[in-house]
């Protein structure tokens, strides 16, 4: 039985190796085709100490000179690009200001001279890939609003949901008022339907952008759709 368990627990392992093996590789690929010489692609889901780097090509000191929580802090501001939004470069010192974390101003000391910071919607993980370049202007923005789609479709391989987690996610009358917005129905025209008030389907809704961490209605439509949850 101990064997058996023992055995499990490689096979597992060797499996989180290799996908992580895989997303380094294909995140790899992203930042060659955008023209930059740097990535970190970062899960700050949960708190800001609970940030975790998912793969990364920089040095090690680079990432121990600007801390993780700090990189964390910033994906989270205006400097992040969502899906749609023109892409914007960023010093490290316009970064370290923005967040108010002086230590993110050390990457410039790394190489590290210009950023771009494209979010990653997802339904259970906060993930933001970091390309940087060590001369400004290297860095091609026009194919950036098309890696962002590819990494963001391509990323549920990697990181997948589970049947289960999918469920759990968003309620029944959430999917099901979701389902309905999808369709183009009205707040009304649903309240009708589910025989409730156009408040409570609002409401509804409103949990479910929440959930999906998306920003409106648009985005948490895709993010369903892309997790085949409607």
């Amino acid at each position: 039985m101990a064997t058996e368990t023992a055995e499990r627990a490689q096979a597992g392992a060797g499996e989180r190796s290799a996908a992580r093996a895989s997303l380094s590789f294909f995140i790899g690929e992203q930042r060659r085709l955008a023209g930059a010489d740097g990535h970190l692609l970062i899960d700050a889901s949960g708190r800001r100490d609970e940030a975790r780097v998912l793969t990364c090509n920089w040095v090690y000191d680079a990432v121990a000179d600007a801390g993780t929580g700090n990189i964390a802090s910033i994906v989270r501001t205006s400097a992040a690009t969502m899906p749609g939004a023109p892409a914007r470069p960023h010093h490290p010192l316009g970064l370290a200001a923005l967040a108010e974390q002086p230590r993110l101003a050390r990457l410039a000391h790394h190489g590290h001279q210009e950023f771009y910071i494209l979010t990653l919607p997802s339904a259970q993980h906060r993930l933001h890939l970091m390309l940087s370049s060590g001369k400004p202007g290297r860095i091609v923005a026009d194919r950036l609003p098309h890696i962002q789609m590819t990494c963001i479709y391509a990323l549920s391989r990697f990181l997948p949901e589970t049947g289960r987690s999918r469920q759990s996610t968003l309620s029944e009358r959430e999917l099901e008022c979701l389902s309905w917005v999808s369709q183009g129905k009205t707040a009304g025209e649903i309240a009708l339907i589910l025989d409730c008030t156009a408040n409570t389907i609002n409401s509804h809704v409103a949990h479910a952008i929440h959930k999906l961490n998306a920003k409106n209605r648009a985005m948490a439509i895709a993010t369903a759709i892309r997790l085949k949850l409607i």
